[in-house]
């Protein structure tokens, strides 16, 4: 306690030991009431702020790629404030195009300045998809969050499907894109001068100059250049979804059969001469008779066969449908 009035003169005066330590008392309580020096004045530490980069406004674009291609991007989480941000959990939420593929973060604490990493890889499977999805982390404590938008898309399709084509004198097949690129005129070998051409959903269809049907897969593979072969001499041919049909041209028939070689009847439909082109529609099979140069019908199953559908015509050789 500090006295409040001092007494330097007469017997009480205080002497240079007393003045000293009553000096040293007052400075002490002093000290006491001001506390220590700046402690009024000292910042709190800021709160973890942690964030990604790279990120251009919180959102990171993986552009266009092709499908069926991967492109990965590492992302960088850094801890900005003066605080630990306590144990870290990654998330990622959307499209499944994206994957985390290296996680560095889960389960740890970033101190401030501290960082870890993300891995994340976009791959669209399918041509002219556009993808999105959300990169989180989150710390213990509530100020340690951040997400970051991802977005990405494939290239647009190309023409779906291809051309097909009989090339006579080297006695193959071609093929090539509807655009057409990727020309290959020798996509299937072996065929003895083939005629005409045919597909469906799974199979590529041809005559052969003997007189058999030859088949593949539509990507070329199992061939069988006598497929169909028996007392007929197909010329041109034609299928729907349940059957295949073909002109007999010197036994002026029309041949069926299933789609997997059974059931052949050789003389489905029998009339007028030189049955040489074929069409199939919806409802009706259509040919031309070259040798009384007419257009002929007739139902898919086989009835209501009208040889002179049209008339008029001048030695028909090809027909088609829309």
């Amino acid at each position: 306690m500090i006295p409040h009035r001092w007494d330097l003169e007469g017997p009480r005066a205080l002497r240079p030991g007393r003045l000293f330590i009553a000096s040293v008392t007052m400075f002490a309580a002093l000290a006491l009431v001001a506390g220590p020096a700046g402690a009024a004045g000292k910042a709190k530490p800021a709160p973890p702020a942690i964030a990604f980069t790279p990120s251009e406004v919180g959102a990171y674009e993986y552009g266009t790629i092709d499908a069926g291609q991967t492109a990965s991007q590492t992302f960088t989480l850094t801890n900005e404030g003066d605080t630990a941000s306590g144990r870290l959990t990654i998330g990622l939420t959307g499209s499944t195009a994206f994957a985390i593929t290296h996680d560095g973060c889960s389960a740890t604490s970033l101190g401030p300045a501290r960082t870890c990493t993300v891995t994340v890889a976009y791959g669209p499977t399918a041509a002219g998809q556009s993808d999105n999805a959300t990169l989180t982390a989150s710390g213990k404590k509530s100020t340690a969050t951040t997400s970051l938008a991802l977005a990405g898309q494939s290239t647009a399709p190309g023409p779906s499907g291809h051309i097909y084509w009989a090339n006579w004198d080297n006695g193959a097949i071609g093929r090539a894109d509807l655009d057409g690129s990727n020309v290959n005129q020798s996509f299937i070998t072996g065929a003895p001068r083939p005629f005409s051409v045919a597909v469906d959903a799974a199979h590529i269809y041809w005559t052969n100059d003997n007189g058999a049907i030859g088949r593949a897969d539509l990507d070329g593979s199992n061939v069988d250049q006598s497929f169909l072969y028996g007392d007929f001499y197909a010329r041109s041919l034609a299928v729907d979804a349940q059957h295949i049909y073909w002109t007999n041209f010197y036994l002026n028939t029309i041949g069926r059969a299933d789609l997997d070689g059974l059931n052949l009847n050789g003389s489905f439909i029998t009339g007028w001469p030189l049955p040489y082109g074929l069409a199939v529609a919806s409802a009706h099979i259509y040919w031309t008779n070259d040798g009384s140069v007419t257009i002929g019908r007739a139902d898919l199953d086989g009835s209501n066969v009208d040889q002179s559908f049209i008339t008029g015509a001048s030695i028909p050789i090809g027909v088609a449908v829309d």
